[in-house]
């Protein structure tokens, strides 16, 4: 759950876009409350992927994602890009926003997602360290499988674009590029055909 996180992450002139950030903002606001009661009328745990930025932010989200008993995984401090990053840039944005998650949840994260898919061995080694127990960035296989570095080894539960909604509904209001929403039975049309 990106929040505002999203956009101002990779490129802090979208902080201006107020546009931009509002759209962002909406996962948190007005989403989040129907995917939790989806989630309890269900009775399906969940795990939420939050930029630590978004937790400090939203303290309201972060007590009802806690609150209906699901899991607070790492997801950047401002959903930094790392590509590029010194090692040492990188460590400490992962400890900021992991110590962030740490306070505000009172137990460390396990988990990392990164933000935008924008992970290196690097990354991993630097999650090792931290003693995390899994990733969520890696695509390719469909199983979870072992991912080793040189602090050790981690669970890899690999995503897909196929399963992931941002590119058929996300909206990018700020920056360079098009947006492209799809039509509800556009989207239903490639899931059954996939699957």
């Amino acid at each position: 759950m990106d929040g505002e996180a999203g956009p101002v992450g990779w490129d802090r002139d979208a902080a201006r876009h107020l546009a931009a950030v509002s759209e962002a903002v909406y996962g948190v606001t007005t989403a989040l409350p129907r995917i939790l009661a989806l989630h309890r009328e269900l009775k399906v745990p969940a795990t939420f992927f939050l930029p630590a930025h978004v937790a400090e932010r939203h303290p309201d989200a972060l007590e009802a994602i806690l609150a209906d008993g699901h899991e607070v995984a790492h997801h950047g401090y401002l959903h930094e890009n790392v590509f590029g990053m010194a090692e040492s840039d990188e460590r400490a944005m992962f400890e900021r926003g992991a110590a962030i998650l740490e306070r505000l949840t009172g137990h460390a994260p396990r988990g990392w997602s990164a933000p935008g898919w924008g992970i290196t061995a690097q990354t991993l080694r630097i999650m090792a360290d931290r003693g995390m127990v899994y990733d969520a960035s890696l695509m390719e296989r469909d199983l979870p499988y072992f991912v080793g570095t040189a602090a050790g080894e981690l669970v890899e539960l690999p995503i897909s674009l196929v399963l992931d909604d941002w590119s058929l509904f996300g909206a990018t209001l700020h920056g360079a590029g098009a947006s492209y929403t799809a039509p509800a039975e556009e989207a239903e049309r490639i899931w059954r055909e996939e699957f």
